[in-house]
């Protein structure tokens, strides 16, 4: 025996199927914005370490080593990446609400590399590799970089 759907069946299935991939959406968009807000506080942790505690650049190697231990299958926490979160940082120092889709409030900055020292290059690399930057408000990068170079 065939079952018999109401007529308005098709309709509500539709209607569900949307609201999953709404959820589904909404869910992947909190997840990027808190693993933003992660990778920033990291970064502003390793920063005030070096700052307060004398912690040289080494620690930013040894913590990604650490975090691959200890969370071991879990990417992201890679030497280079560890060293990007505490870039975001210095680029970004003003704590502000890190929205679902933070690229909508970013302005595209790619910073060009120098050729000067290894210290200044190693820091423009840095730069280099973090290609979505806030619109530089007040020179926000150029003084954060020769903040770094002095």
């Amino acid at each position: 025996m065939r079952l018999v759907l109401p007529s308005e069946y098709a309709a509500f299935l539709e209607e569900i199927k949307r609201r999953i991939q709404t959820a589904q959406i909404q869910a992947a968009q909190a997840a990027n914005s808190e693993l933003l807000s992660l990778y920033w506080d990291i970064g502003r942790r390793i920063v005030e370490k070096q700052q307060h505690e004398g912690w040289g650049a080494k620690i930013i190697d040894r913590l990604a080593a650490d975090l691959q231990h200890s969370f071991p299958g879990l990417a992201g926490f890679s030497r280079s990446n560890v060293y990007r979160m505490w870039a975001f940082y210095l680029v970004w120092p003003v704590s502000t609400e890190i929205v679902a889709q933070p690229v909508r409030q970013l302005g595209r900055k790619v910073v060009a590399n120098s050729r000067q020292s290894s210290r200044a290059k190693s820091i423009n690399a840095t730069f280099s590799a973090l290609t979505v930057l806030p619109a530089e408000p007040s020179g926000l990068i150029k003084q954060t970089k020769a903040r770094l170079l002095a």
